[in-house]
């Protein structure tokens, strides 16, 4: 009956420090650290008064070396996070109203190279994650005038305990010719929950307490393989033609169902003009008038 009103403060304070060591003529040691503290504030008129105040840190090291042929091959650790927070919807119940912090450390190891006379320039790496209460995209179900359905769905953030990635990154940028250059990138990744049992599942049961438990499951958003492949043609010194294709595995589209975004292939054309410092272009994306799922 009356408005609603809402206050949500936050206060960041980090420091942050970055270390190159020089342990030969062709290799050194990067170092970094990051800490911050984090105070969040929230109220509202619906008598909700929340706080919190964590302390997050992360930081990287890595080693670089510098192979011939003007090649650069690296490894590092790196630990990432994302503040928690709160959900702010009063129809959510109180114990789904805060989620925490999340972390992931990533192993990564690669290479940069370049060959044909610095014409053609690859990229390849290959990592693994650990993630730690992974912040998830859940709904919570709502019936209308106290029935079943029809019901509304409240959005809200969940923390899964962990889980794990894995998958290898490769590009390349070939050019071909004086008016061909030709460019592609592949990604391979396989992603699972370690620890994770949904209480807003269609499956679930919150009345209950019987959730749907997702070990070993594919996180959302997270196709098995992704690629693009394509070409730049200059028809003159002014013009430029692309073609390229991308495509797409599978995915689930959501950690609250089964729904998938099914795998696709895209076909994209643009012809661009380029005098001085402008470019003008007429583009077609989706040739074919492909049907894929988004969300």
């Amino acid at each position: 009956p009356d408005d609603f009103r809402s206050e949500y403060d936050t206060l960041n304070q980090a420091v942050y420090s970055e270390l190159r060591f020089p342990l030969n003529p062709v290799t050194r040691l990067i170092t970094g650290v990051r800490f911050e503290q984090r105070d969040a504030d929230y109220n509202d008129n619906n008598d909700e008064d929340r706080e919190d105040s964590e302390n997050m840190w992360g930081g990287k090291l890595a080693i670089e070396r510098q192979l011939q042929g003007g090649a650069l091959a690296y490894g590092l650790v790196s630990r990432g996070y994302k503040a928690g927070g709160f959900n702010t919807n009063a129809s959510i119940p109180d114990n789904l109203r805060d989620y925490d912090q999340e972390t992931m450390v990533n192993y990564e190891v690669g290479v940069k190279s370049y060959w044909l006379g610095n014409k053609l320039k690859t990229q390849l790496s290959v990592f693994y994650q650990e993630r730690d209460n992974i912040q998830i995209d859940q709904s919570f179900v709502q019936p209308i005038s106290g029935s079943d359905c029809p019901c509304t769905f409240e959005d809200y953030i969940d923390n899964a305990t962990s889980g794990s990635n894995y998958g290898l990154e490769a590009q390349f940028l070939w050019i071909a010719g004086d008016a061909l250059t030709l460019f592609g990138n592949l990604g391979l990744l396989e992603t699972r929950f370690d620890d994770f049992v949904s209480f807003s599942h269609v499956d679930a049961d919150p009345a209950t307490g019987t959730g749907v438990d997702l070990e070993g499951r594919e996180q959302a958003h997270s196709p098995n393989w992704q690629y693009s492949l394509g070409f730049d043609y200059y028809l003159s010194n002014r013009w430029v033609l692309r073609l390229d294709t991308e495509g797409k595995d599978e995915f689930y589209l959501g950690d609250g169902h089964d729904e998938k975004s099914r795998s696709y292939q895209l076909y994209n054309a643009s012809l661009s003009w380029e005098p001085h410092d402008w470019s003008f272009a007429i583009w077609i994306k989706n040739l074919t008038d492909e049907d894929y799922y988004t969300r």
